[in-house]
């Protein structure tokens, strides 16, 4: 096992396991020192930097990571979960079509829609992508709540 390789099993576990966001950050950035082309050391970093609210760097990390595998799938989720969480709706909304684009059944892009129409109050649009999403796989009790205040709302018109 190469060094990188080894720093970025670490990172992965660490990540997965202990949720040590500033160590995760400090074992990719060793990687990344090693080989600066390592796409997964971007991609752990940038989910790590959204894990302690770093939400602009963490979209740039991400960003390198796709531009050195273009098929990783998941980093286009964790940009468009960073831009949600930075409040930059329309980008998430964007980056979530995308990912439809690819996958057009990929639950976290739908369900992802689903709480960007819902922050956006467009009750019809969240309603119809929780549906999608609770359709591939149970969405989650904080979803459901939200699905419920839609459906309630949807009612009231």
């Amino acid at each position: 096992m190469n060094r990188d390789e080894f720093y970025i099993y670490r990172a992965r576990k660490k990540l997965e396991n202990s949720g040590d966001n500033q160590r995760v950050i400090h074992l990719c950035n060793k990687a990344l020192v090693i080989d600066e082309r390592n796409w997964e050391a971007y991609y752990l970093k940038g989910r790590a930097l959204i894990n302690v609210g770093r939400y602009n760097e963490a979209i740039e990390e991400l960003i390198n990571s796709l531009a050195l595998n273009e098929d990783n799938i998941n980093a286009r989720v964790y940009i468009a979960k960073a831009s949600f969480l930075n409040g930059d709706l329309d980008n998430a909304n964007d980056v979530y079509d995308s990912v439809l684009n690819i996958d057009d059944k990929n639950f976290e892009a739908l369900n992802g829609k689903a709480l960007v129409y819902f922050d956006k109050k467009d009750f019809v649009e969240a309603d119809k992508f929780f549906k999608k999403a609770n359709d591939i796989s149970p969405i989650s009790d904080d979803e459901k709540i939200k699905w419920d205040f839609c459906l309630n709302k949807l009612k009231e018109e």
